[in-house]
């Protein structure tokens, strides 16, 4: 009926359970560790300078799991789990969260891993989010990067223009979506390898602009690359609606600039700046004519 009791064992520790202006508590005023026991072993242990071990009593860490059961063959065997976390009793709804916070932040935390339903049925589907707080109000963090059910990785996004990759990257700063960067020596610092692609019906490379409407770059399974256009019938297939076609630069010896150009269904070839002065050579296609240093020739080769 009084406000504590303390039990004190020829050992000398201090148990106590008790209740002061903070409410009631039990624990150990010695400094000693406190156990939970259960079938007579030891279960859980606090140390007396406040780690937790569950399954040890050796914490090295605030809090220690060892659950002590030998590693199952099953991926997600809930058996051999050593910590599992869900947001619902009974029947799950899509949106529910199964958060694990990290950082202080007030009233949210700055950092987030979380399970998202994604299905209502008994033994259905999670996506795994990671959410981090850029500002330094008090504020929910902002989810950055999503791995689906079904295995696709998205960051910055949740939903993507024209088809859903695999792995997609949506970005809205004025900064590189993303980089890729190998510092290994000078003869093994290689950069990106794509390996896609089969036939003329794959794409191994596909360069879009950000509305997904035209086509920039794009490498066919088949080998041919295509410039301006989806449909490349040659090794290297090149269209655009300007007239100053192609530019090569090369700086070995005496540095040249060289052009292609088209000047209303005349093919012109010369150096420097694309100009009707540096045409050197004129390719009149619908005439079979060929002009040299003259841009309307008037004879087979003038």
């Amino acid at each position: 009926t009084g406000t504590s009791a303390t039990f004190t064992p020829s050992s000398g520790e201090n148990f106590v359970i008790a209740r002061d202006s903070a409410g009631p508590y039990i624990g150990a005023s010695s400094n000693h560790d406190l156990r939970i026991i259960t079938n007579n072993a030891s279960r859980i242990r606090i140390t007396s300078a406040g780690r937790v071990g569950i399954g040890t009593d050796s914490p090295g860490s605030f809090l220690d799991i060892n659950h002590g059961l030998q590693a199952s063959s099953t991926l997600g065997a809930q058996a051999s789990l050593g910590l599992r976390l869900y947001p619902h009793v009974g029947a799950p709804t899509v949106g529910q969260l199964g958060q694990i916070g990290l950082g202080y932040g007030g009233t949210y935390a700055n950092i987030v891993i979380s399970s998202i339903r994604t299905s209502t049925t008994a033994y259905g589907t999670d996506d795994l989010i990671f959410a981090t707080k850029s500002g330094t109000t008090q504020a929910a963090p902002t989810e950055r990067m999503r791995i689906t059910s079904d295995g696709k990785v998205h960051i910055g996004a949740t939903s993507f223009t024209g088809a859903t990759p695999q792995f997609g990257v949506t970005w809205a700063t004025a900064d590189y979506a993303a980089q890729f960067q190998n510092t290994a020596a000078a003869g093994s610092s290689h950069g990106v390898r794509i390996l896609a692609g089969g036939n003329s019906s794959d794409l191994g490379l596909s360069v879009r602009d950000r509305s997904n409407t035209n086509q920039h770059l794009l490498v066919r399974g088949d080998g041919k690359v295509g410039i301006g256009l989806t449909n490349p019938d040659t090794t290297l297939h090149l269209s655009t609606a300007d007239r100053n076609m192609v530019k090569f630069y090369s700086s070995y010896g005496t540095a040249r600039t060289y052009y292609f150009r088209n000047d209303s269904g005349v093919l012109n070839i010369g150096g420097g700046t694309p100009s009707d002065a540096n045409d050197l050579l004129n390719l009149d296609v619908a005439n079979n004519r060929v002009g040299i240093n003259t841009t309307t020739p008037g004879v087979a080769l003038e």
